[in-house]
């Protein structure tokens, strides 16, 4: 390389030799000269380049080389230092024994250029792979990731034309960890599956069967990754080769390496999923023959704990009387209960062996649901539960308790799916998981509970309900008395678990359950208390009306809404506390009424502590998170209260609806008084916070409002959310949105707040009608608000017409076509009906077809409106 000072190049090297001398003058020396260099010559650059190929010394050329990385990336090189920089990299690459070093050097200047800039320097590091892998692997995988995350078309171009063909022309065995690598990251961005699963599908199935003969852990695991993806993609394709595809996988279930372990477990229960196709279920069970004794046996022995699953898991697993220990606060994570009608039957296994027997996903616990589906698949077959019950009794016959442990875990994992077959011989398996819930090892007795939860189906039945459920709820409250504190925490989430899948009427069992839970209330420390709320909560959303029948629970309500009053917002309790609160009071209704004041002046006084907060953050006063949970969870319990307890909260909320806003400066400067209304609090909170979640609640909160008491609502700003909800992004904040207007075209003494809004409600309904067009529940809410406002003011819907009619008979036309008669679409019919009937023209802006539907219409009022509009007598 061309030095144009050869003077000043050799003091340079003179400078980072020096370099090694460890006294504090000589380092200070050596940093500033370093440093006033880089500033004071364009050209350092290439000085640091040679000095890094050249010196003799390898810490001088170590301190070039990284000097040299601080000048790409900070300083502006172009022209022909550009290109002197660009070789003397690659023979770097090539030559020298800094590899690592000069790779960094190398992917810093490309991330500067791109592949649009120097494309010739990706192609470089392609012409090594054949003689020097490891010099450029690293280089070119840091390459590979930011060009994917770009998805520049030329790049793309280059990846499919070059980049896949030279990896999959690889073979030698050194090389195929790091081809393994590039492809991974290739099949996690769109861009590379889009190529790789359909555009170069053939090719790349073809490669995966020649890494089969390969045992590197690195190529064991993405083939078993990539046969998973092709699942997602191809099963059909999957399905005709596997023979060979699943032996080899469930044969990876043993590998070595505890990585291709974990991969494997998670690929069968991925695939192992009911899907909604029955014929691709049955085709699966059909390949899943040849290898089901292997595959259930490999799965079982991946049952037993590990070293692994040990370090995963902290002292209080093992610790049978850690009670009264207190938890590490900063362990301790805000939680509120989600109850999601959608999710899949996973979701209650997850939860538990993921928080109760271990903090990390393992092989053990991935074994366990690819189990748990693998019996939904197969559960109605006979020989797969002859065959996993043998292998289930040879673990309980053990005398090591980690075998047994790990016949119940299986037990409890294939019971929902097997559990007709399971039945006959239920009655003499649950008294030994009941009697093991007081077994002396903890992780025993948490495993015991949770299983015993999931027979609640067999056991809530008509025929064994007298007998069945009261044992199991005994061995469920002594869990949660338990002394050790993850034994407490399955108990409340199988109890939970048992109460919401459990139909059968708990009757005198109430009493036990009550009391215990009362006294758990004294009794957890900071964490389980928060499980504790959650089943609380559980046990009133589906056992409420019980407790309330019996004359139950005034003594649990009275404690939890003290503890409420009592505790900090910020406190990670609060929110579980709350969601309590949200369900005690939906579940019991009048019954909380004595309560009803306190909870909503608490809930309000919350409201506010957040804006007021909040008002501190934009003024510049505090620089702290604002907890905007705290507001949604708060405002949702306003909104359950009116819902629950209607008319009768009517005197308690025109008491708390001014609220004065002393000891709130900040935000009482912010909104400029002294007292504010409540639904101008909510919709502050909504408008301030950005954020899908709480604006939900408070649509919620204000459409109950407006429903039982709505002449307290004379804030404009309320409609203007309102409004502006109707187009937002997310699909139950906009559902809401309609719902609410609707809610405020049902009275008639809002009707002056309505009138001069007509046209971005039209609008934003029609979004509705168009954005949401799948989303039947939505659709109807936005044709019923609709129906509602053309209703309350005809002649105001006139000038918006030709807007609303198009997609109002249309949507109205594809409900009925798929519910014939719906009697709750009448009114909606009507109001469309009228508005057409006020000018003839308006005929054609419906499809003619819903008139022919209607005609067919049962309802008097329907056929009245459509003779009218016809001019029919």
């Amino acid at each position: 390389m061309v030095i144009v000072d050869i003077d000043l190049y050799n003091k340079l090297l003179e400078v980072l030799e020096s370099s090694e001398i460890p006294d504090t003058s000589t380092q200070k020396y050596v940093s500033e000269f370093l440093e006033n260099f880089d500033k004071s010559h364009a050209d350092s650059a290439l000085y640091f380049l040679e000095a890094s190929l050249s010196s003799k010394s390898i810490h001088a050329r170590q301190m070039a080389a990284l000097r040299l990385k601080n000048c790409i990336k900070n300083g502006n090189i172009s022209g022909e230092n550009l290109t002197l920089l660009k070789d003397g990299l690659k023979k770097a690459l090539v030559t020298s024994d800094l590899v690592n070093v000069f790779s960094g050097c190398f992917a810093a200047l490309f991330g500067i250029l791109g592949f649009k800039n120097w494309p010739d320097g990706v192609r470089f590091l392609l012409s090594m792979l054949d003689n020097n892998i490891t010099a450029v692997s690293g280089t070119l995988t840091i390459i590979v990731e930011d060009c994917i995350s770009e998805n520049s078309e030329p790049f793309n171009i280059f990846l499919v034309n070059e980049l896949i063909p030279k990896l999959m022309s690889i073979s030698i065995l050194e090389g195929l960890p790091f081809v393994c690598r590039i492809l991974g990251i290739l099949l996690d961005s769109e861009v590379g599956r889009r190529h790789l699963l359909d555009e170069k599908f053939g090719e790349f199935w073809q490669y995966l069967c020649n890494l089969g003969t390969c045992n590197d852990a690195a190529v064991c695991k993405f083939v078993v990754t990539s046969m998973g993806k092709i699942w997602n993609y191809h099963p059909a394709h999957l399905l005709a080769s596997s023979e060979g595809v699943f032996r080899y996988i469930c044969l990876q279930i043993d590998h070595e390496r505890a990585s291709v372990r974990l991969e494997a477990v998670d690929f069968w229960s991925n695939i192992l999923k009911v899907k909604e196709d029955s014929e691709c279920n049955l085709q699966l069970i059909r390949a899943l023959e040849p290898i089901l004794p292997m595959l259930a046996k490999s799965l079982l022995d991946r049952t037993r704990y590990t070293d692994w699953d040990y370090m995963s898991m902290d002292e209080s697993h093992f610790e049978n009387d850690n009670a009264d220990v207190p938890d590490n606060l900063e362990d301790i994570k805000p939680t509120r209960s989600c109850r999601d009608d959608s999710a899949d039957g996973d979701d209650d296994f997850v939860e538990i062996s993921g928080n109760t027997w271990g903090n990390v996903w393992t092989v053990r616990k991935g074994a366990a649901l690819a189990l748990d589906n693998l019996a939904l698949l197969c559960g109605n077959d006979a020989r797969f539960i002859q065959l996993v019950i043998g292998l289930i009794e040879s673990k309980f016959a053990s005398s090591d308790w980690e075998e047994q442990e790990s016949a119940v875990l299986v037990l409890g994992a294939i019971a929902p799916g097997c559990l007709k077959l399971l039945a006959p011989m239920i009655s003499r398996v649950l008294p030994k998981i009941l009697l093991l819930t007081r077994h002396d090892k903890p992780l025993m007795r948490s495993i015991a509970l949770w299983c015993a939860s999931r027979f609640c189906p067999w056991v809530s039945h008509s025929s064994n309900c007298l007998e069945w459920v009261p044992k199991v709820i005994e061995a469920l409250l002594g869990g949660i008395m338990d002394r050790n504190k993850r034994v407490q925490e399955a108990a409340c989430s199988s109890l939970a678990i048992f109460m919401e899948e459990t139909q059968s009427n708990f009757g005198p069992n109430l009493v036990h359950i009550v009391a215990t839970m009362t006294r758990a209330l004294d009794y957890y420390k900071q964490r389980n208390i928060m499980i504790l709320y959650d089943t609380i909560g559980t046990l009133f959303e589906f056992h409420g009306h019980e407790i309330v029948s019996l004359g139950l629970g005034g003594g649990l309500l009275e404690k939890l809404v003290n503890s409420g009053l009592m505790i900090e917002i910020n406190s990670p309790q609060f929110l579980s506390l709350i969601d309590c609160w949200n369900l005690m009071v939906a579940a019991v209704g009048v019954a909380f009424h004595e309560h009803i004041l306190k909870t909503l002046e608490h809930c309000i006084k919350t409201l506010v502590l957040v804006l007021n907060d909040n008002a501190m953050v934009l003024s510049g006063a505090s620089d702290v998170d604002v907890n905007w949970s705290v507001f949604e969870v708060s405002t949702d319990f306003v909104a359950s209260a009116i819902q629950a307890l209607g008319n009768n909260v009517m005197a308690s909320l025109s008491k708390v609806w001014l609220v004065s806003l002393d000891g709130f400066p900040h935000y009482s400067q912010q909104v400029g008084t002294t007292a504010c209304e409540l639904d101008l609090i909510l919709v502050h909170g909504a408008m301030q916070s950005q954020k899908a979640a709480v604006v939900q609640s408070v649509l919620a909160a204000i459409g109950h409002v407006c429903w039982i008491c709505p002449c307290m609502l004379k804030c404009t700003q309320v409609l203007m959310l309102i409004t502006n909800s109707l187009v937002a992004p997310v699909c139950a904040v906009a559902n809401n949105a309609a719902w609410a207007l609707g809610n405020f075209a049902s009275q008639n003494v809002l009707a002056h707040l309505l009138i001069p809004l007509y046209e971005p409600m039209c609008h934003g309904l029609v979004h509705i009608l168009q954005r949401w067009s799948q989303n039947r529940l939505l659709v109807q809410n936005a044709l019923t608000t609709l129906s509602k406002i053309t209703l309350l003011n005809p002649n105001g819907m006139l000038p918006f017409v030709s807007l609303v009619l198009p997609q109002w008979g249309e949507k109205l036309l594809g409900f009925l076509q798929s519910t014939g008669n719906d009697v709750e679409m009448v009114p909606c019919i009507e109001a469309l009906l009228n508005l057409v009937a006020m000018d003839p023209i308006h005929m054609q802006l419906i499809p003619a077809a819903l008139i022919q539907v209607l005609k067919g219409h049962s309802d008097p009022a329907v056929k009245t409106a459509l003779q009218k509009l016809l001019g029919q007598p």
